[in-house]
């Protein structure tokens, strides 16, 4: 996974595809080095009854709050042309600004920098990274990092999910350099990935 997120950085899109390919050929989870300072999580997990096309409309579709049931309220932005994204001419990047609650913690606001690219015919990848630190209701917490590489890799008509993703938050009880709470990050990347299926089923927003 860190392969493939230095080839993303250095804007090597074929070191990409070649990683995740990679990656996709072994579903499961596991923990991933520090990028900085955390350690982080992965999964690899099969998206079925999905097709490449409509996992695409779904991962930059506008309305991730009607998908995704994670946010208290969620607004992205486009910073690309998405013309020149359909037109396969450019990348696709936007801002999204988003609000969460985890219960007996607190509630936050915070702004994460997006951008999609087609690797291949049958490889999609996505970068989020936080902006700046969240801003939460609580004094005290910590939400200071989140860097999330996403692969959607078509084997056997079926897109497979790879996911890494390093998270930095200290907010009481939930701290990521805690393993218990690395697992309740995975699991909610499982869950997203539920959600994922059913959408594509009813398709976009």
């Amino acid at each position: 996974m860190h392969a493939a997120w230095t080839a993303w950085h250095d804007g090597d899109d074929d070191r990409v595809a070649e990683a995740v390919r990679l990656l996709a050929e072994t579903p499961g989870e596991g923990e991933l080095t520090p990028l900085t300072e955390t350690p982080g999580v992965s999964l690899v997990n099969a998206l079925e009854g999905c097709d490449l096309a409509t996992v695409e409309d779904l991962v930059i579709a506008l309305e991730q709050d009607e998908l995704f049931d994670i946010f208290d309220h969620y607004d992205r932005t486009y910073t690309t042309s998405l013309e020149e994204w359909e037109s396969e001419a450019v990348p696709l990047t936007w801002t999204s600004d988003y609000g969460f609650s985890i219960p007996l913690t607190g509630t936050a606001d915070a702004t994460l920098l997006g951008e999609i690219r087609r690797l291949d015919d049958d490889v999609l990848a996505a970068v989020n990274v936080l902006a700046e630190p969240a801003v939460w209701e609580e004094e005290g917490n910590v939400f200071d990092e989140d860097f999330r590489l996403e692969a959607w890799v078509l084997v056997d008509g079926t897109p497979i999910h790879v996911e890494g993703l390093w998270r930095h938050m200290d907010a009481g009880a939930y701290n990521t350099e805690n393993e218990s709470i690395r697992n309740l990050v995975r699991n909610g990347i499982v869950d997203w990935d539920d959600q994922m299926m059913a959408s594509c089923e009813t398709g976009p927003p």
